[in-house]
């Protein structure tokens, strides 16, 4: 059921300690062989017991024989009480080399399920903004948390399963010893138990793919839902999403519980095919003794203790297949994360960017989100270093877009970026986005606090005086300090304890003390009343000082102070200039200027 090739995949990604997987099984064997050994002087007990009391003389393996007479255990009781010794010896060693089996097995099970989160993490990290834009968050959440926490559990059931083979195979072995003509039954036996399975062991597969999907479709619904919480109250649909809420959840509990009967079913069949193998064993095992005459009564009682070990180690080989099956859906969608195809990566470039010397440079550039709707066609447009060229058009004119470019959220399709005369995608993305300040209208804030907000992603050590003097230049100081907890403060999720201005001073404080020499102000005063509007352009004022600007502006009362214009429609440069070129044109800027006069 599982694809191999996925499962190499996942593997060659993961590189666990695989020294943890070779202790868990040398243990388990080295558990079997004292648990054999155990089960082989209970032989000569039983047979001393039957023959009155004659331990000694019915000591027929040769080491435990040499190994009495170094002993004071000399007679008939001693050697009772020694092989009494000896059993209660090897169940202990055995007992405490199984659990130091499972001590290694779940390390290896949870380092697993932890390395693969991290590489799924990274990976998530590592795609661009395309991919989120057609990708819902819940299910990327689920499969880095839910799916790699359920694999790890059936790898620990897994681990449990592989101790009961190994012990099946030590055991079948003693059995060979014991009565090699009778062991010979076993072998059609298992293949009594492993066959008739195969049918229910296709359907828990099925029946686990659709659980798999109704845990995605109910982990990405939630996500959703909660994310839009505010929408949902004002249009009083609680009990509608409810609703909605309660058909996925049932749809969920369905395949689960599906899935789950299905599996139960494993052991009870299995158990019902292997009892009945075991009494025809039986039967055809004592025709055999009969023809043969007397047999020792030890070695006849050990020999089916431990066949009807044998049976019970066996029975979970279909349980096996049927983990096989449950893991299968699971891998699937692990291994999906780690497949390029559908997938928009942002290659990295190999060359470490040091900074702006001379400009950056759009030359006929183009690019869209979907194919059939061009977002920028063929823009073209210098901006020199120390220059604050801003950015102006309608909602949809490719304002944003230009940003997302420059700082490689996504690829453009055609034409070339460059800084300093270097292809964008030649720099490492690290070493790229160091050196760009993105301060957006809309604030990413972590839920922690103020402090960790505004030193978020500064490499250097942040001293106090330094962290005072971002807060004093963005206009937020006084705020700060006016707080409880000052710069220990948790925002909320998404900073929703702090208003819209106030987040923006976080933002601008942050890039403060990013120290870059590019800065985009992506509509950073958008929405802003007026006093609000004055604290924020007055921080921008402190933040833009000896910075290369672009100004993506909504608000056109912000830009009269850029060097040049560029006036953007439906994706294309319809003109450039500075203000007073672009109000003498009396084009498409003037209409715009002419609009928001009275703000």
């Amino acid at each position: 059921m599982i694809d191999k090739r996925t499962l190499k995949k996942i593997s060659e990604i993961v590189h666990p300690r695989m020294w943890l997987f070779i202790g868990s099984i040398a243990l388990i064997i080295a558990a079997s062989i004292f648990e054999v050994f155990g089960i082989s002087v209970a032989i000569p007990i039983i047979n001393g017991v039957v023959a009155g009391g004659d331990f000694l003389g019915n000591l027929k393996v040769p080491v435990l024989a040499d190994i009495i007479r170094l002993t004071p255990f000399q007679s008939n009781t001693g050697a009772f009480t020694f092989l009494i010794l000896l059993v209660l010896f090897s169940v202990g060693c055995s007992n405490a080399l199984i659990f130091g089996s499972r001590f290694c097995a779940n390390a290896f099970a949870t380092d697993i399920t932890c390395i693969l989160r991290t590489k799924i993490f990274a990976r998530y990290l590592g795609f661009g903004r395309a991919f989120y834009d057609r990708t819902q968050f819940g299910s990327l959440v689920w499969i880095a948390v839910g799916a790699t926490a359920n694999l790890g559990d059936m790898l620990l059931e897994l681990r449990e399963l592989v101790i009961n083979l190994i012990m099946a195979i030590a055991f079948t072995v003693f059995l060979l010893f014991i009565s090699w003509q009778l062991t010979i039954f076993v072998v059609p036996l298992a293949l009594v138990v492993y066959y008739p399975l195969t049918g229910l062991i296709k359907k828990i597969y099925q029946s686990s793919a659709d659980q798999v999907s109704a845990s995605v479709d109910l982990a990405s619904y939630t996500t959703d839902v909660l994310s839009n919480v505010d929408t949902i109250r004002s249009y009083a649909n609680e009990a509608g999403e409810c609703s909605r809420f309660d058909k996925k959840s049932h749809a969920l509990r369905f395949h689960a519980l599906n899935a789950a009967n299905k599996n139960s079913l494993v052991p009870v069949l299995s158990d019902m095919i292997a009892s009945a193998g075991f009494l025809a064993l039986v039967f055809f095992s004592c025709l055999y003794y009969m023809a043969r005459g007397p047999f020792p009564v030890g070695t006849f009682l050990v020999f089916f203790f431990v066949l009807r070990r044998v049976v019970m180690y066996m029975k979970p080989v279909n349980a096996l297949k049927a983990i096989m099956a449950r893991m299968a859906p699971l891998l699937e969608k692990i291994g999906a994360v780690f497949d390029d195809k559908g997938k928009t990566i942002i290659k990295d470039g190999a060359i470490k960017m040091g900074g702006l010397r001379e400009k950056i440079e759009f030359k006929g550039v183009s690019f869209s989100y979907i194919t059939e709707k061009e977002a920028l066609k063929d823009i073209s447009f210098t901006v020199k270093k120390g220059q604050a060229v801003a950015i102006v058009g309608s909602t949809g004119a490719g304002k944003t877009t230009i940003a997302h470019l420059l700082c490689r959220f996504y690829d453009r399709d055609s034409g070339a970026i460059e800084i300093d005369g270097v292809d964008i995608k030649n720099f490492s993305l690290n070493s790229l986005r160091k050196n760009i300040a993105l301060v957006s209208q809309d604030v990413a804030l972590f839920n922690d606090t103020i402090g960790n907000n505004i030193t978020y992603g500064t490499e250097a050590h942040v001293t106090p005086e330094e962290l005072d003097d971002a807060a004093r230049r963005a206009s937020i100081y006084d705020f700060i300090m006016g707080l409880p907890d000052k710069y220990d403060t948790l925002v909320g999720d998404k900073g929703v304890k702090l208003s819209g201005g106030e987040k923006q001073r976080v933002s601008i404080a942050r890039a403060i003390l990013k120290k870059v020499d590019i800065l985009i102000l992506d509509e950073a005063t958008s929405s802003l009343d007026s006093e609000t509007e004055g604290l924020i352009q007055k921080a921008l004022n402190e933040l833009i000082r000896a910075k290369t600007v672009i100004a993506i502006a909504h608000r056109l009362s912000t830009i009269k102070d850029a060097d040049r214009i560029i006036v953007l429609e439906d994706g294309r440069i319809a003109e450039q200039g500075s203000l007073d070129e672009l109000l003498e044109k009396r084009g498409r800027f003037y209409h715009y200027w002419e609009l928001q006069k009275f703000y």
